[in-house]
């Protein structure tokens, strides 16, 4: 029935978003089991074919895949349409994502109608084409975390806005690896001396920000995801802020629009009757070259997504619990891609953390809403220590490891977990996985609580603490009510059925 469902959802056009010129029309989108969820009414120009189908309700479609019913029933992830559901992995998505998609997801309990409206209120007023070109060799003498940008490219598409697009170029000086190779240089036609004369990249991304202005009012695109992940790399290393939230490929978005597999931009350029300007593989005459597909392809519908309708004063503030995510994304799982680096002990400076908050949270959040969701008593996921603030619990292992003091615990504590899994921690024990430490709760119901993101029935394992830590397993308390644990093996472990 969910797949059938799906398949149907996906098929489905979306009814025109625009009225005709100088009317004022209601739409419709198709909810579940056959209702249709009327949009508001608005008022635009007619624009053709509608980005939207490209963007926006190509996005939609998505979350129709994970919406069953208008708004108030059950997410399945898309893996399992059609099968009965283990877990809500859906929202779990939301802290792995941070592209356009993600927004839409943040918004996945709502109807069709109130995440439509919630991509309206975030609609950005420019479109920022990017084009970075990196260090580079032949035959991969070095990995690819290695690579540095070079040359950075940018145009700025403004609907409505008097004479050309807004350029930005910069070279960039290389830090890992400072002499351009052969290849390198054969490729981008970037000489050494370009990148000798170049200011380092946290000067350079500073100079480039400036000339952006708030970076919270575009759109961040590229063609394909390199030029986002090259970005957050030059970040990690330099450490500094990853400046942007959301992304377009716009590589993938033009593909579909023109309904053929993706290609570089020579292959499209080529195939919607364009000439190809400027050098190839230059960060500024690839931007140029980008924004004239975008032209050609999207055409006047950039109106639709690029409008002022959604000011920034108009967005409405972060609710604690979606606040409370994003930091856990944040401190837990992307630290360095946000330009922090927490200490041993996982803490990080308040004030860095409200100025990540400040950038990229979203719906928008500042310090009040940081510090007030802190202060509350019955949050157990951050300490804050007089300047400073960590996630208690959950780092991933891709984090700097955080260390805890060893304390003695309790005779028993307890783990939920997915009934599924329990054949596999009778022979291996509890292991971290992708985490730095196995989650001990000190009561059945706390466990009960932590392992409903697992199985919507979790199995309750009792945990002899007392006798594990006297055969030297270590135990760590990052607050009174959670123990945590590198591993705990089986013969620790009682099982509900024993």
């Amino acid at each position: 029935m969910l797949g059938e469902r799906a398949r149907e959802l996906e098929g489905v056009q979306h009814d025109r978003m625009l009225a005709q010129e100088g009317e004022i029309g209601r739409q419709h989108i198709r909810g579940g089991f056959g209702q249709r969820i009327a949009l508001p009414e608005v008022r635009r120009e007619p624009l053709g074919e509608d980005l939207l189908e490209v963007f926006a309700l190509e996005q939609m479609r998505r979350l129709a895949e994970l919406v069953v019913g208008a708004g108030e029933k059950t997410l399945d992830d898309r893996a399992h349409v059609g099968t009965p559901r283990r877990e809500p992995r859906g929202l779990r998505r939301i802290e792995e994502r941070g592209d356009v998609e993600a927004d839409l997801a943040g918004g996945a309990h709502r109807s069709l109608h109130a995440t439509r409206r919630y991509l309206r209120r975030r609609m950005p007023r420019a479109l920022l084409i990017v084009d970075l070109e990196a260090t580079c060799w032949e035959a991969r003498e070095h990995r690819a975390e290695e690579m540095e940008t070079i040359e950075i490219g940018a145009v700025l598409v403004e609907p409505g806005a008097a004479g050309p697009a807004r350029e930005f170029q910069a070279f960039v000086q290389p830090v890992r690896h400072p002499v351009l190779s052969r290849f390198c240089r054969a490729l981008t036609s970037i000489t050494q001396a370009d990148v000798d004369a170049a200011e380092r990249f946290p000067a350079a991304l500073a100079r480039f920000l400036e000339w952006i202005g708030d970076p919270r009012d575009v759109l961040f695109a590229s063609w394909g995801e390199y030029d986002a992940r090259q970005l957050q790399r030059d970040c990690r290393q330099h450490g500094v802020a990853y400046p942007f939230g959301r992304h377009w490929n716009l590589k993938r978005a033009v593909a579909r629009r023109l309904k053929r597999k993706p290609a570089g931009t020579s292959t499209i350029l080529a195939e919607v009757g364009l000439a190809l300007e400027g050098t190839h593989h230059r960060g500024l005459d690839d931007a140029r070259n980008i924004a004239r597909i975008v032209r050609v392809v999207l055409g006047a519908e950039l109106r639709a997504l690029l409008s002022d309708e959604g000011s920034p004063a108009e967005a409405p503030r972060a609710s604690p619990e979606r606040l409370s995510k994003f930091l856990a994304l944040v401190l837990r799982h992307r630290a360095g891609d946000f330009g922090l680096a927490p200490d041993g002990e996982g803490f990080v400076p308040l004030a860095e953390l409200v100025a990540v908050v400040e950038r990229h949270a979203s719906p928008r959040a500042g310090r009040e809403d940081v510090l007030r969701l802190l202060s509350d008593p019955d949050q157990r996921r951050f300490e804050l220590r007089g300047e400073l603030v960590r996630a208690c619990y959950g780092h991933s292992r891709s984090q700097p490891t955080v260390s805890y003091a060893s304390v003695e615990p309790p005779e028993t504590l307890y783990h939920g977990t997915s009934p599924a899994a329990l054949a596999h921690v009778r022979r291996e024990g509890l292991r971290a996985m992708g985490r730095q430490y196995v989650h001990l709760a000190t009561t059945p119901s706390e466990a009960e609580r932590v392992g409903v993101r697992r199985a919507r029935s979790p199995a309750i394992l009792t945990i002899r603490a007392r006798a594990a830590h006297a055969a030297g397993i270590a135990f760590h308390a990052p607050d009174a009510n959670h123990f945590l644990a590198r591993s705990i093996p089986p013969e620790f472990i009682e099982f509900p059925e024993d």
